[in-house]
């Protein structure tokens, strides 16, 4: 299995504002082999223009979204996505709503149920952000396919304890965290997104737990643009604990 990152930036990523051959992070969404996608953001068609792959999201056969925030879910990229053939789209009930008159190929999705999507078994888990106090259910992903596991908790602040229920049952080749926000203290934003001491924790249970095999990776994404220091500053503290910054572009083989 591989995850490439198409985008590893928070919200605050404005691509307007983008200075060419200055480095830059669209928003945050991931390609799972070549035909899985996860969150059909607004960034990711700029994505493969600007590397010269506007072939890459022709076999995508399913698309699973975390939630309805525009840096995820973006309605002009789903209807662009279904123009060019019918795909199938995984989400909650808030974004289904969303998705009327867009598609009809729209299969809402519970916590802890499985569902099939081509190849793979997809189990969503709840997310801790703030759509929930909209009455919407942010999601996190387990996908399970060629003898692989993938954990995507994106966006989400720690994990809910019903989520790591499901979670420690299981073993994990590619664990990705959302670290929105780096070392910034007192930012009210670690109630609905991560940051580098709360993901350090979490993936010291991880490892405690035995989730992971010698060989899985961890990524984290998702990031501020205001909350972290240079990429590669940033990829040397992440380092520290065994963690690799994603950057747009990172494509890696588990």
């Amino acid at each position: 299995m591989k995850i490439t990152f198409l985008g590893t930036g928070a919200a605050d990523w404005d691509i307007e504002k983008r200075v060419e051959g200055e480095f830059f992070r669209r928003l945050s969404s991931a390609l799972i082999d070549d035909d899985l996608l996860i969150d059909p953001g607004p960034h990711i068609f700029d994505f493969c223009k600007k590397n010269n792959c506007e072939e890459l999201l022709d076999e995508v056969g399913d698309i699973i979204v975390t939630h309805s925030h525009v840096d995820h879910f973006n309605i002009e990229t789903v209807r662009k996505l279904c123009e060019r053939k019918s795909r199938r789209i995984l989400c909650n009930q808030r974004t289904a709503d969303m998705l009327v008159g867009i598609s009809d190929n729209v299969t809402v999705v519970d916590f802890g149920q499985e569902y099939k999507a081509g190849e793979y078994t997809i189990i969503p888990l709840n997310a801790n952000h703030s759509v929930n106090a909209c009455g919407e259910k942010g999601l996190m992903y387990i996908v399970e396919g060629k003898n692989k596991r993938i954990f995507y908790g994106c966006d989400s602040a720690w994990i809910p304890y019903e989520s790591w229920a499901v979670m420690k049952t299981k073993k994990f080749d590619c664990v990705v965290f959302e670290v929105t926000l780096g070392d910034v203290i007192g930012d009210s934003r670690i109630f609905e997104h991560n940051n580098i001491r709360m993901t350090e924790l979490m993936l010291e249970t991880v490892r405690n737990r035995n989730l992971l095999n010698e060989s899985s990776i961890v990524c984290a994404t998702h990031f501020s643009r205001f909350a972290h220091e240079e990429h590669d500053k940033l990829s040397a503290r992440l380092a520290s604990f065994g963690m690799i910054a994603a950057y747009d572009g990172l494509s890696m083989e588990f």
